[in-house]
């Protein structure tokens, strides 16, 4: 039996000899590293993980914040994650590359002068710009609302720039370029809603206060307050982009409804475009029947197919506004209007 063990340990020895076919070989990935966790709490995850502090995180890394915020440190720079927020490591601040992509949420950044480089944050629809600033990104699925508190950051959105200096905010949307730059000192409430923001980041404010804040409906509220003062000044065109941007952003449905409404009367009553209307009462018609602002899309539907010659349609939507409200604000004028299209 002795020889028959030789030759089997001899085979045994060629084969580990040899080694593992290198298709088969493991193989260790490296990973720019991009910073480290300095401080986190509540609700934080890693990679769909734990987070751990002073853990080193790198490139692809992605972090999710649900009742919780976190702060990472690189290269002397910060950047502080609010609750509810998603975002994607990109390359390091060393390379001339260097980006986070923000998903959602809040993100504050305290960006070190970059010599001959530059950082981005990158959305869906809006991407910033920096070379050594602070600023504030605030992202929802369909818009970003930026203020910059030091330095200037480039806003670039639809193919087009504007620059946001110390002290000014902008916002863009899905198709849509970014709105001129506001001052926020000009508008106390601007100033309100940019420290919402920095308490939403603040590792010393509990998240369980400033976590509760409404952060969406805050600014989609003073979008449209802004859009109706505008609408007095005969600004319809920034107007209706406000209104536009308030309906992205806001998350209760009343108010969704309502940025809607405003932004078909603009086109309908101001710039003389009742087509172009008829998107935005469809919309609440639709999908917000729900809301106090469906008697209201209800009426002016029917006043912008009148308007559009389309009598047969106005007369559809006018019929039904008075079945459905016959005490409703707009009945005497549907009535008359109803007339009108019944006279030969």
């Amino acid at each position: 039996m002795k020889p028959k063990i030789i030759w089997v340990a001899a085979v045994a020895i060629f084969f580990i000899s040899r080694g593992v076919p290198a298709d088969q070989t493991p193989t260790t990935v490296s990973r720019n590293l991009f910073g480290t966790i300095a401080a986190f709490e509540g609700e934080v995850y890693l990679n769909d993980g734990p987070m751990v502090m002073g853990q080193k995180v790198f490139e692809e890394d992605k972090i999710k914040t649900i009742a919780g915020k976190a702060e990472i440190e690189s290269d002397g720079s910060r950047f502080l994650i609010g609750p509810h927020s998603e975002i994607t490591l990109g390359p390091p601040l060393n390379t001339d590359r260097s980006f986070i992509h923000c998903i959602k949420g809040t993100l504050r950044s305290a960006i070190h002068k970059l010599l001959g480089q530059s950082f981005q944050v990158k959305t869906k629809f809006v991407t910033a710009g920096i070379r050594g600033t602070e600023f504030i990104l605030h992202v929802t699925p369909a818009a970003g609302v930026l203020f910059t508190e030091e330095g200037t950051v480039r806003l670039d959105a639809n193919g087009q720039q504007v620059d946001v200096a110390k002290m000014q905010m902008s916002q863009a949307g899905h198709g849509m370029t970014p709105l001129q730059p506001e001052s926020i000192e000009a508008h106390p409430s601007l100033s309100v809603i940019l420290n919402e923001m920095r308490q939403l980041c603040d590792m010393n404010i509990p998240v369980e206060i400033s976590g509760k804040k409404e952060l969406n409906d805050i600014i989609a509220r003073w979008d449209l307050n802004f859009s109706a003062y505008l609408i007095d000044k005969a600004e319809h065109d920034k107007a209706q982009k406000l209104s536009f941007l308030a309906f992205l952003i806001a998350e209760k449905r009343e108010l969704k409804s309502e940025a809607r409404f405003w932004r078909g009367t603009i086109f309908l009553r101001f710039k003389g475009e009742p087509r172009t209307a008829l998107e935005d009462f469809n919309e609440i018609i639709k999908n917000f029947s729900d809301t106090p602002f469906f008697e209201q899309a209800l009426y002016h539907r029917g006043l912008a197919y009148y308007d559009l010659k389309q009598m047969e349609e106005a007369r559809t939507d006018l019929e039904e506004y008075l079945r459905v409200f016959p005490e409703g604000k707009f009945r005497e004028n549907a009535r008359v209007i109803l007339k009108k299209i019944s006279e030969p």
